[in-house]
């Protein structure tokens, strides 16, 4: 087994999503990529002041902001699974959010998924697919 001094001398990046931390690695730091949606302005603004930091210092590093991302009739046949969610099962899905007020006229999410209620409405079809919605570990809640 390596050495952990070896195992971050090998280190070629970093990559942090959701959630920015600054990472420091002693003498060591690699490249460095924060990953933020654009909605969530408290991660892109702490991610911004850490790309800040680090440009002082001469790391590379990189801010890609991920839009926000319509939730149309085929949204979870195409971005999650064609088999979990045939394209009927996922024009449901999209009908139940809507019918319950949780999306636009444009398919746009109403409000922040972390404090809204729609792992309720969408229970009897994660139900089906296997999928638990448990944060990190469903396709659909990530």
């Amino acid at each position: 087994s390596k050495s952990l001094p070896e195992t971050l001398s090998e280190l070629e990046g970093i990559i942090s999503q959701i959630g920015p931390g600054m990472v420091s690695l002693t003498n060591i730091q690699p490249p460095t990529v924060y990953i933020t949606m654009n909605r969530d302005f408290g991660s892109d603004e702490v991610a911004s002041n850490y790309i800040d930091a680090l440009i002082k210092k001469n790391i590379d590093c990189k801010h890609i902001r991920l839009p926000a991302l319509p939730l149309n009739l085929d949204f979870f046949t195409t971005r999650i699974s064609s088999s979990l969610f045939p394209q009927v099962v996922s024009a449901r899905m999209v009908s139940a959010l809507r019918n319950a007020k949780l999306l636009h006229s444009n398919g746009y999410l109403t409000s922040d998924p972390r404090a809204c209620n729609w792992r309720d409405i969408l229970k009897p079809y994660s139900n089906d697919a296997g999928d638990t919605l448990i944060a990190d570990k469903s396709p659909i809640s990530e």
